[in-house]
């Protein structure tokens, strides 16, 4: 017997499955594996068959089928579906990446099984198979496979496996309605290299943490790239750990990101927390070594002690203890000598705000200092003192949040002490410095939505040992919004105009629109060490924060040619060593609800040869 409907229809393909009234709705049904709508729908009860005709939809997520006219019946392992059409993984009704077919297989909860599938991007096909067995992220399957060219080094070919699962077995249904997310996910790829080589990478996923270990070999020279991080949480305990590690020259060269390749250190750190009222106290080790090479360079404990709280309602404070000892192989003296190494570094703020009649009044406080053990003491102080006259003022608008207008005068001095030269974990760094400024901040803006614009200018003294004192100029503007991002931070020394310490970044568009950005940075005519108390950076100073003199620049840039089409470019170059730093760009395709992206990248960097690109497929199924 059949039975025609018209006029647009919606069922649960369910009632296929289990032989009951064929006027099943999706949501009287109890055991739903998949939903179908089109214009005109007829069904055969005895067949346990129907027939969709016109703007055909099957949805058995995360898997979702598209046509002009299908046949839908019961097969052995699920829902048989006859006919043309084309299939996406998400419910978009744009989506650019889709699978053809002619004929599926739909066996809940999360495999199908194609027949004749063709990879089509924006209607045209660009790949075709006779059989395809896809699978929803919840369950074991096959990956994208890598496509590279890798420089010098030729072709890189590969695949990989996906395996999730569950820390704690979950109850099997008969037939499951839907998938469970997994909290653990394993990924691994091989791949290998047409001119002799392989790589092999794999990542593990959970809830709180993601390690990646990646083995490259290019003509037996080998290298291994680390980089995990995580932490655990039980009531007022934690433990988190981070590392990031090129070991072996083989893995610097293999990067292609100049910043992962630029950085002098591999480090590591691992920590336990433990919370009691007021206090923080953490107990871990510490590793640090230079990248690329393959000793353990220097490692040992640490431990530190913190506390913060308010005092006399008006005063915040904060204060920590912070020591530990290294050894190794580049824990060194000035004359070269092995030794180990103690370290010990003491710092606190406080902020005190209080009203003096109309006018609110704010005095804030930090000191830093580390010393350093070895054959002698290196030592690092920083003192820094301000007080600031904050006006506020709130301009109400109807409907939405109000505009803060916010002017403060403020008054500043710092100074700092350093010799930091005979250890592998801090850049050389040694010499005397002090300032004092007058300057003036005021901020415009919708602080909730983080837009808006702040300005500060400031004029002082300063002086560093071994450098005549001068007059200084400070300056910061920053800006914040859809349509506009900037920043400046700079110190100019004024009586040598080309004395010039400063960083400034803007980008121009939204980011998901047309979009561009500059950045620059440069240090000419500044003491290092005064530059570093300039700015407020101590913590960068140790990686070398304007550790030499010199400028680097560069761009980005980002064109969406359609919707779903997006075009990107990035270079910088080092004007000082007249040297392009790198050069890449990227074509991305992806569907307006991010369930499948396709891109091609692009990219040269100094320090290897040739061009690397790759072509990657990214799916998240919804």
């Amino acid at each position: 017997m059949r039975t025609r409907a018209s006029g647009g229809a919606s069922l649960s393909l369910c009632a296929i499955i289990l032989g009951t009234s064929a006027t099943a709705h999706a949501e009287d049904a109890e055991l739903e594996i998949a939903t179908a709508h089109a214009d005109e729908v007829s069904f055969d009860v005895r067949k346990r068959e129907i027939e969709l005709r016109g703007n055909v939809k099957v949805d058995a997520a995360p898997f979702h089928l598209r046509s002009n006219e299908l046949v839908v019946k019961r097969g052995p392992l699920g829902v048989d579906v006859i006919g043309k059409g084309e299939m996406s993984f998400c419910p978009c009704g744009d989506a650019p990446l889709r699978i053809g077919f002619a004929g599926a297989r739909v066996a809940p909860p999360g495999d199908v099984f194609v027949s004749d599938p063709t990879l089509q991007l924006n209607g045209t096909t660009v790949m075709w198979l006779p059989w395809f067995w896809l699978r929803s992220p919840a369950r074991p399957g096959i990956l994208p496979p890598e496509i590279e060219w890798r420089g010098r080094e030729g072709l890189l070919l590969g695949g990989g496996i996906h395996l999730p699962w569950d820390s704690e077995p979950r109850a099997k249904e008969p037939w499951p309605k839907a998938e469970h997310p997994p909290d653990r996910i394993l990924e691994v790829y091989g791949a290998g290299y047409t001119q002799g080589g392989a790589r092999v990478r794999a990542r593990l996923l959970t809830s709180g943490s993601d390690l990646t270990l990646t083995w490259d070999d290019y003509r037996n020279d080998h290298g291994v790239m680390v980089d995990a991080r995580g932490s655990l949480t039980r009531d007022d305990a934690s433990l988190a750990w981070d590392v990031d590690a090129l070991r072996g020259a083989r893995a610097v060269q293999a990067a292609t990101d100049v910043r992962e390749a630029a950085l002098p250190y591999d480090r590591g750190r691992v920590e336990t927390r433990l919370f009691t009222g007021p206090l923080l106290f953490g107990l871990g080790a510490v590793a640090e070594s230079t990248r690329g090479a393959f000793d353990m360079g220097a490692y040992g404990p640490r431990a530190f002690l913190r506390a913060s709280g308010d005092s006399f309602s008006a005063v915040s404070y904060a204060a920590t203890l912070d020591g530990g000892a290294l050894a190794g192989k580049e824990v060194r003296t000035l004359d070269g000598r092995l030794g180990d190494l103690g370290f010990a570094r003491a710092s606190g703020d406080a902020r005190a705000a209080t009203t003096l009649g109309p006018v609110a009044a704010a005095v804030s406080m930090r000191a830093e200092h580390t010393v350093l053990s070895n054959d002698r003491d290196d030592h690092d102080d920083v003192v820094r003192g301000t007080l600031g006259l904050p006006f506020g003022r709130a301009f109400e608008r109807e409907g939405g949040e109000p505009v803060l207008h916010r002017i403060e005068p403020r008054v500043s001095a710092a100074a700092t002490t350093v010799d930091l030269g005979d250890t592998l974990t801090f850049a050389p760094l040694r010499g005397e410095a002090l300032t004092a400024d007058v300057g003036l901040r005021t901020a415009l803006g919708r602080y909730a939505h983080r837009d808006g614009v702040e300005l500060e200018g400031a004029v002082g003294h300063v002086a560093a040992r071994g450098q005549p004192a001068a007059e200084v100029a400070r300056y910061r503007i920053a800006a914040s919004g859809h349509m506009v991002s900037a920043i400046v931070d700079g110190a100019h020394l004024l009586a040598n105009e080309r004395s010039t310490a400063a960083h400034a970044e803007l980008r121009v568009g939204p980011l998901d629109g047309l979009h561009g950005g500059v950045h620059v940075s440069g240090l000419r005519g500044v003491d290092p060490v005064a530059a570093r108390l300039l700015f407020d950076r101590s913590e960068e100073a140790f990686t070398g924060f304007f550790a030499r003199e010199g400028v680097t620049t560069g761009g980005r840039l980002g064109v969406p040619i359609v919707r779903a089409l997006l075009v990107s470019a990035y270079g910088d170059y080092d004007p000082t060593a007249n040297e392009l730093v790198d050069l890449g760009g990227s074509v991305t395709l992806r569907d307006s609800c991010g369930c499948a992206t396709l891109r091609l990248a692009a990219s040269h960097r100094v320090g290897r040869d040739g061009v690397d690109a790759a072509l990657s497929l990214v799916l998240t199924p919804k």
